[in-house]
């Protein structure tokens, strides 16, 4: 019950005492008989509570609308907070040029960006790569996986989580592009590791397809935090 709504009804019951001069009962509440000068008394009292509730602006809920965010585009994310989007972090490696693959797939990689919360990067910082694959080829091609090939400083294979092999099934037709950006937490050791954007085609024997080995590579550092 508001107060609006609880002076209302205490403005009613003192006019009520005005008029009949009290002696009723509501509920448990009893109400003695008053004489006229405190008629008089109540019913002005009563008309000051009924006005208070009719001036009374309405009570504004205290608690917080929720609203429902609006859809964001597909294969689109809400921005991250300025300090960690990928355009805002230094520049670990840079390759604008397209490099095309020794495969005969027709397959060609370019506008690799790799940035990082500091240069060199700091275990777990976030990294960000980017590049582009391009079907250079007269004929439709489907990559079944796209993903960051790496090797730690010991030169073993090592997949980091977010970049690592992972379906993508994604059907190139000659001249379409593919636009790949995935971010992941620094690799767990420190030293020297090795990337290269990667893919498979799909329908290749098991083993076969892939980019070509250490393709377009490139050395992060990864170093001991503050």
């Amino acid at each position: 019950m508001t107060v609006q709504v609880i002076s209302f009804i205490v403005g009613a019951v003192f006019i009520l005492i005005a008029i009949i001069g009290g002696g009723f009962t509501v509920r448990d509440l009893s109400f003695p008989a008053v004489p006229k000068s405190g008629r008089i008394g109540s019913g002005v009292v009563g008309v000051i509570f009924i006005v208070y509730a009719i001036l009374m602006p309405p009570r504004q809920d205290s608690h917080p609308v929720l609203t429902t965010p609006s859809p964001t585009p597909s294969g689109s994310s809400s921005m991250p907070p300025t300090s960690s989007r990928p355009d805002s972090m230094p520049i670990l490696h840079e390759d604008g040029q397209p490099h095309k693959s020794n495969r005969g797939d027709g397959i060609e990689v370019s506008k690799l960006v790799v940035r990082g919360e500091h240069k060199p990067l700091q275990l777990g910082d976030l990294m960000t790569v980017q590049y582009t694959l391009r079907n250079m080829g007269d004929n439709p091609v489907t990559l079944e996986y796209i993903f960051v090939g790496s090797r730690d400083p010991a030169q073993n294979n090592y997949k980091l989580p977010n970049l690592g092999e992972f379906d993508a099934n994604e059907a190139l037709q000659p001249g379409e592009e593919y636009y790949f950006e995935k971010s992941s937490t620094s690799p767990p050791e420190t030293g020297v590791w090795t990337f290269w954007p990667c893919y498979r085609i799909a329908g290749a024997p098991p083993l076969e397809g892939y980019c070509p080995d250490l393709w377009q590579s490139f050395p992060v550092k990864v170093v001991e935090g503050p």
